[in-house]
């Protein structure tokens, strides 16, 4: 990687299929000279300008060109649940994320996480005070700008404000390249991510859902607890003008899609930051499941948290709010059961060679090509796991396969 360094001039060296889009390199240029633009699929990447004057800036900035060294410090992991109800009732999982936030905001803190705009774009954003701490709660499984984000942080950090960063773990290796130091006063948490479709892609999505339930799309909840509970992708909510519709995500062109990781960025299955020893986030967070065979002594029917603490920094954090959680240890091996991304990147599978063609077409015939299943069949298929004897499920199975 070295090598590397030493002969790029600008991050163009940088193969599409390794670029996480994080706008590192463009918030570091000193020329400016970076833009992010995206491509057909609607992924954003640097486009240089002929200004450039091949300063290597943007390189020394890249997460993905310039990785940073490993740490010393030895991981702790840990089931967690947020005791306060309310700010846990909006977490899509035991409240990590929520808990901590909290407890920076409530101290004069600013945190940073993922958040709908009024277009339904995903942004990260700004939030100063509790009141608002629920616009960058819960799970947005779409591509998200960080926009002018570093520039923001590095901002307020030296103006000794205290910071907490929530993101992908490319968006905080790309925080933590563009700062090029430490700081006190910031924390980070990266998410056990498998990896996120474009935003061209969910917004042609809540098109096509608009014209479908005859509306136009004014909220879209992934995974709301109020809803279907805590569980992985179920049910989402969609609000349109006129109604209020529930989505199981199993029958759902672009949900299925995800849940199949047929849709993401060509560098998520590529993830140099997808892996168990030393996750680039100070803490990193994500869903703890199977407890119900494995932990009965945790309760966790409105989710539960898996964390691992990866720093100093999240220690010292850690130990601030801990007492503000229901805290059970786990054991390394059992991390890599409970929830599979933490250790590697999601696998390509061969339909993401061809998921994107045809997007700017017919939206229809678009989404005709995603495979979900017809919300009958779905129905058919609970009935058959919940009440029928195994035998009798092994026949109906065979049946419905062949489209009886």
């Amino acid at each position: 990687m070295s090598d590397t360094r030493r002969i790029a001039k600008n991050v163009a060296s940088l193969s599409h299929i390794l670029c996480v889009g994080c706008r590192s390199c463009e918030q570091s240029c000193p020329k400016q000279c970076i833009n992010m633009q995206a491509d057909t699929e609607g992924f954003l990447f640097p486009k240089i300008s002929d200004d450039c004057i091949e300063c290597g800036s943007c390189v020394r900035h890249c997460p993905v060109l310039s990785p940073q060294k490993n740490t010393d410090f030895v991981a702790e992991r840990y089931a967690m649940i947020l005791k306060n109800k309310n700010v846990l009732s909006k977490s899509s999982s035991g409240g990590a994320f929520g808990g901590i936030a909290d407890y920076i905001l409530h101290n004069g803190g600013v945190v940073f996480g993922a958040a709908f705009d009024e277009k339904l774009c995903v942004k990260q954003t700004a939030v100063h005070s509790p009141e608002k701490l629920h616009i960058v709660q819960g799970s947005k499984y779409v591509s998200c700008s960080t926009e002018h984000s570093f520039s923001d942080v590095k901002r307020l950090l030296e103006n000794e404000k205290t910071v907490l960063y929530g993101g992908s773990p490319c968006q905080i290796a790309g925080l933590k390249a563009f700062l090029g130091k430490s700081y006190e006063n910031l924390f980070t948490m990266d998410l056990i991510c498998h990896g996120v479709p474009s935003e061209k892609l969910f917004q042609k999505y809540l098109e096509w859902l608009g014209k479908k339930t005859k509306g136009k799309v004014i909220y879209y909840g992934f995974r709301d607890k109020d809803i279907a509970g805590w569980s992985c992708g179920g049910k989402t909510l969609v609000k349109t003008k006129t109604k209020t519709k529930v989505i199981d995500g199993i029958c759902d062109p672009y949900y299925s899609a995800f849940l199949r990781c047929e849709s993401y960025r060509e560098s998520c299955y590529r993830c140099p930051f997808a892996r168990s020893e030393n996750r680039i986030g100070d803490i990193t967070m994500g869903d703890f499941w199977g407890t119900d065979k494995t932990y009965p002594e945790i309760s966790g029917k409105d989710g539960i948290s898996f964390c691992t603490i990866n720093s100093e920094q999240g220690k010292k954090v850690f130990d601030l709010i801990k007492n503000d959680f229901d805290i059970f240890p786990v054991p390394g091996d059992e991390c890599l059961r409970v929830n599979v991304a933490y250790n590697h990147a999601s696998l390509r599978p061969s339909v993401r060679n061809s998921i994107y063609d045809g997007i700017d077409g017919d939206l229809n015939q678009f989404f005709k090509k995603f495979k979900y299943e017809k919300y009958p069949i779905f129905l058919i298929k609970k009935c058959i796991h919940r009440f029928c004897p195994a035998s009798l499920k092994k026949i109906l199975k065979r049946l419905l396969r062949r489209g009886v």
